[in-house]
């Protein structure tokens, strides 16, 4: 787009509103630093403010509001399109799933290496005992939990 051709200033003149309100918005935000007393920041806000007229006369205000405007459709069809909501609780499913079969050893399960590598069998299953404490209350509150398939 150049600032000589018909067909570039009626596009630059359909952005003016946006170099407008994005550089008002900026500088207000700058003046609100300046106030503050916070000089350093003011300064930069004072660039931000100058930004919008600087991609304008570029030609690159245009290419943001249209990108901005794209990022605006696609969260729009992402928030009111319940194939997207459902798409997104099969997700939330998905990983519960994978997070829940990938904890480890199920309850009552036996060692995972249960092969003999000299003969090349498997070992019988066994259960782990639990180690006796020594204290009578503790053997017995193992032996009703053992009974009840709880370990």
């Amino acid at each position: 787009m150049a600032w000589g051709t018909l067909d570039g200033m009626t596009s630059t003149v359909a952005m003016l509103p946006w170099a407008l309100l994005l550089s008002a918005l900026a500088g207000f935000w700058a003046w609100r630093a300046w106030q503050a007393g916070r000089r350093r920041a003011a300064v930069g806000r004072l660039g931000w403010a100058l930004l919008p007229w600087a991609l304008l006369m570029v030609g690159a205000l245009r290419l943001a509001v249209r990108v901005a405007d794209a990022v605006v459709d696609w969260a729009t069809a992402l928030v009111f399109s319940p194939t997207v909501w459902l798409g997104a609780a099969l997700g939330v499913v998905s990983v519960a799933l994978i997070a829940y079969g990938s904890r480890g050893r199920e309850p009552g399960a036996v060692a995972s290496d249960r092969s003999d590598p000299s003969t090349g069998r498997t070992k019988p299953a066994t259960r782990a005992r639990g180690r006796s404490s020594g204290d009578d209350d503790l053997d017995e509150i193992e032996e009703i939990l053992r009974r009840h398939g709880i370990q």
